[in-house]
């Protein structure tokens, strides 16, 4: 049994244990999102306030839910006012009335305000707002009418403070529906189109009614027929004295027309097919009408479209990927099918969508002899690899070997060492006793290798291996025990190898053991950042980084960085910057929004050390 005098530097404090030396205070951290970046967005909430337009959440390409907020004053810069906004900031309503943002809505019944964007008060968990309803600032007030998910409703409800809530209608004459747009104009609230379900029928129905009022109790129909087609998920706003609708999707498949209207009743085609690639949030700012979706695109008229901001997509959320520098990008291979590289970390190109090698993740990767390689791995069924493949390009990859002499493992890790490619021991799935991945190997070319009996304390999955000043680190962990059974954690080890064995030259670093972490070579230090432990109480993910020059003396760069602690991410380094990309926030990532594909860099000058979100 090993005593040890260490300091925990884990969430958002530092525990220390048994004496020791002390970690070092937070560092000063900067969270910021790339100006010009946009990123698309469904379902967001839009509106003009205090001179900008202000983007609320939505939800992105992959469907998961986005909970910042973004303004902008030309549709070109945009800026984040908030990485996670209190509430959830998919399929909600947002209204500016009062000198506030309102949001609310989008399967929840709480309400939310803010003066700023950036700082967010609760006024209610109990209002009549609920999924996809219709929001319009109208009279001082805030209106909330119908929908629901599963019981669509018709009734009409309205609040000047956002907590007390008063029904003017329970039951307008305007069907039930879904899907629908409204709109204030003209000193009076208005219901355009949406679908229901017609259980006589046995299909869905599109409308194209449209319906007003003045008081919410009161409606009166303008048009059972407009001259656009029948349609739901529309959208509308009040611009140059006219209403207007766009797009949305009907019977005949997705909508990109724009129509308007100063009485409801006589409607006019503006434009049969814009040039955007998806009807997005419109928004009435700067004398102009903005659809932000997809892309951002502004009009003065309806007709005439221009572009200021174009979509940037990347890799989705995932773990168990890899990630390395090579030909002066950033590359991001596997977890899934897909490879990815930037030269920046905001412009991100897919090199193919499916790569030759089999799908998987918790494998190795390593830039060797002008070429990436990728080598070992699992697949989420449970099949181990021992394949090694290379590639020039990220698109076309070779197989080097399909079964390689070393045996079948994951949570390994390589290295390009002594003009040799190394392979480093890892698990095969079977337990403790890991008959097949406890040794090393190396290889000029990836298929002939010659195996190394690897002496070691390191045979665990997801360790951390690098090179640095010619020199092999592994960064490890082991269980400690105060009492059997009774009392136990992961502790550090820091071993060098000179390929045959693995030795450990700091038994106790003040950082606490973990697996699947990031460690990367920077600057002179060698740098280690997240990943998991466990303790007598459960697996916890960590969001602290440490640097040492030695590997024994070690300095707590932050117990706790701005980004979501998570492990199986990966690290690299490029352009004088640390990045941090992707992983899973809890131990167990099997579950549904565990994975992430943020973007995090931290910029190397002591000067200006900080973590910034790139997206």
């Amino acid at each position: 049994m090993r005593m040890v005098s260490r300091v925990y530097c884990v969430g958002l404090f530092a525990i220390h244990l048994l004496g020791g030396a002390k970690a070092l205070g937070q560092a000063p951290w900067t969270q910021a999102q790339s100006a010009s970046t946009w990123i698309r967005r469904d379902w967001s909430g839009c509106v003009a306030f205090n001179g900008r337009m202000v983007v609320i959440g939505g939800a992105d390409p992959d469907l998961n839910g986005l909970r910042d907020i973004i303004s902008s004053s030309d549709g070109k810069t945009w800026t984040q006012l908030t990485a996670s906004a209190p509430f959830d900031n998919s399929i909600h309503c947002s209204v500016a009335v009062n000198g506030k943002i309102w949001v609310l809505g989008g399967g929840s019944t709480q309400v939310w305000s803010s003066s700023d964007g950036i700082s967010w008060k609760i006024a209610t968990t109990a209002s009549p707002a609920k999924w996809a309803s219709a929001v319009v600032a109208y009279n001082g007030k805030m209106w909330v009418l119908g929908s629901d998910r599963y019981a669509p409703k018709n009734d009409v409800w309205y609040s000047g403070d956002g907590t007390s809530w008063t029904q003017a209608t329970a039951s307008p004459p305007w069907a039930v529906r879904s899907q629908y747009a409204a709109v204030a104009f003209n000193g009076k609230i208005w219901v355009l189109g949406g679908y229901y379900y017609s259980t006589v029928l046995q299909r869905v129905v599109y409308l194209n009614d449209v319906w007003y009022s003045s008081d919410g109790l009161k409606w009166t129909s303008a048009t059972l027929s407009a001259a656009w087609s029948g349609r739901a998920e529309l959208t509308a706003l009040v611009h140059n004295g006219h209403m207007w609708v766009f797009g949305g999707y009907g019977s005949s498949g997705d909508k990109y027309d724009v129509w308007y209207s100063s009485d409801g009743v006589k409607w006019v085609q503006a434009n049969a097919s814009t040039g955007w690639s998806m009807v997005g949030s419109p928004v009435e700012y700067d004398g102009k009408i903005w659809m932000l979706g997809n892309e951002v695109w502004y009009s003065t008229d309806g007709t005439s479209w221009t572009q200021t901001a174009a979509s940037r997509r990347w890799w989705s959320e995932r773990w168990g990927h890899t990630s390395l520098v090579y030909n002066g990008k950033m590359w991001v291979i596997g977890g899934l099918s897909d490879v990815w590289s930037s030269p920046d970390g905001i412009n991100w190109t897919v090199a193919t969508w499916d790569a030759r090698f089999p799908r998987r993740y918790n494998h190795a990767s390593v830039v060797h002899n002008g070429k990436m390689w990728v080598l070992g791995g699992r697949n989420e069924w449970g099949k181990i690899y021992n394949d090694v493949w290379y590639s020039a390009d990220g698109q076309n990859w070779t197989s080097a070997t399909l079964s390689a002499a070393w045996g079948p493992r994951y949570g390994h890790q390589a290295a390009s060492w002594q003009g040799k490619l190394w392979v480093f021991p890892g698990t095969d799935g079977g337990g403790e006793i890991r008959t097949s991945a406890t040794t090393a190997a190396y290889s000029t070319d990836g298929t002939s290798w010659t195996i190394v009996p690897y002496s070691t304390g390191v045979n665990e999955e997801g360790y951390a291996a690098l090179v640095q000043d010619g020199i092999l680190w592994h960064v490890s962990h082991h269980p400690m025990s105060y009492y059997p059974y009774i009392n136990w954690y992961w502790a550090g080890e820091v071993w060098l190898s000179d390929g045959k064995r693995a030795t450990v030259t700091t038994e106790n670093p003040p950082w606490i053991g973990r697996e699947y972490l990031s460690a990367v070579s920077c600057g002179g230090k060698v740098w280690i950042i997240g990943g998991a432990t466990w303790d007598n109480y459960g697996v916890y993910t960590l969001n602290d980084v440490w640097s040492s020059r030695d590997g024994a003396t070690w300095q707590c760069v932050t117990a706790s960085a701005p980004w979501i602690a998570r492990w199986k991410h990966t690290s690299v380094v490029l352009g004088g910057k640390i990045w941090v990309l992707g992983g899973a926030k809890y131990p167990d990532e099997y579950f549904d929004g565990y994975a992430l594909n943020d973007i995090w860099y931290y910029s190397l000058p002591t000067a200006a050390q900080s973590w910034r979100l790139y997206r």
